[in-house]
């Protein structure tokens, strides 16, 4: 029943997450839907194991998340849904 509910929960947001996503046609929405769905996943994952260990920092964890999804949804979009991701670090090299 919980993991019914979890599922319920995951598929309220990646449907969530589609109506703002810019997709050119039914080919594109279904691959992008697929990769939210694993994406999903990967973070619900993540984020139970960083409240049980705190491997990194929350920011961390948050950019580990965006780069996740950033890195995955490229491939499928003919422009690049976020151009000036990863963020350009303090005293980094352009």
């Amino acid at each position: 029943m919980i993991q019914t509910i979890m599922t319920n929960e995951l598929d309220a947001l990646r449907a969530r997450l589609l109506t703002v996503l810019p997709l050119a046609d039914e080919s594109t929405r279904e691959a992008v839907s697929g990769v939210l769905k694993s994406w999903l996943v990967f973070v619900q994952t993540l984020c139970v194991d960083w409240l049980t260990h705190e491997t990194c920092t929350r920011a961390q964890l948050r950019d580990v998340c965006i780069g996740a999804a950033i890195g995955a949804l490229r491939p499928l979009f003919a422009e690049d849904p976020a151009p000036d991701w990863p963020p350009q670090q303090p005293g980094a090299a352009a």
